[in-house]
């Protein structure tokens, strides 16, 4: 606590002892920090910590990880900040801090909003929550596309298929359309050829 090392002159805890009986709200504002930074259940902390263990729980490949950071952060920060407590606002207190005074009414405002505000939004974390989801989304979205560009520009430099020389070329081949546009000009000559008999016939009478 900022407000201890300007009374105190000090942070070793070895130093420190007994100062809840001089900084009583002091006292109070340090072991309630203290609970949050150790993820109690109730505070902001808590939803933060819990999203991103499940989160990371989700993945597979980080299951292992998110065992040892679980075990980092509630177990381990829970042990440090207890003994940080324990040995800083208990046990007995130096005749040197006897002279230390509790911080007045305008020193005391900010430390309450910041806890008050750990806990409605610890209680009520869609409050925040809300107000963010849009911009993690964009977050997420375009790490999401980051990481698979890579594999993208993979399949897109890729060398185009060479064509096989045993194959014959489809276009050269006449379609059917083709075929059924020029089926009228292939039977014109023999529609025609009668009309050329009859009128070789017809001079042939009139000589006779």
């Amino acid at each position: 606590s900022g407000y201890i090392y300007n009374q105190t002159g000090t942070l070793e805890m070895s130093e420190l002892g007994g100062l809840a009986k001089k900084l009583r709200f002091i006292g109070v504002a340090f072991v309630m920090a203290a609970m949050a930074g150790c993820g109690l259940p109730g505070f902001l902390n808590f939803v933060g910590e819990v999203s991103v263990f499940f989160g990371a729980w989700q993945v597979p490949t980080l299951r292992v990880v998110t065992v040892f950071a679980v075990w980092g952060a509630l177990i381990i920060g829970a042990v440090y900040m207890l003994r940080a407590v324990r040995a800083a606002m208990h046990g007995e207190m130096s005749d040197k801090w006897a002279n230390l005074s509790d911080a007045n009414l305008w020193r005391k405002l900010p430390y309450a909003v910041l806890l008050v505000s750990l806990l409605v939004f610890g209680f009520f974390p869609k409050l925040l929550a809300e107000k963010i989801k849009p911009v993690t989304e964009e977050i997420v979205n375009m790490a999401t596309v980051s990481n698979s560009a890579p594999a993208q520009v993979v399949e897109t430099n890729a060398p185009p298929a060479l064509p096989n020389p045993t194959e014959t070329p489809a276009t050269n081949a006449p379609s059917a359309e083709a075929l059924a546009a020029n089926a009228p000009a292939l039977e014109s000559p023999a529609t025609n050829a009668p009309a050329a008999t009859t009128g070789t016939n017809q001079e042939s009478a009139i000589q006779k």
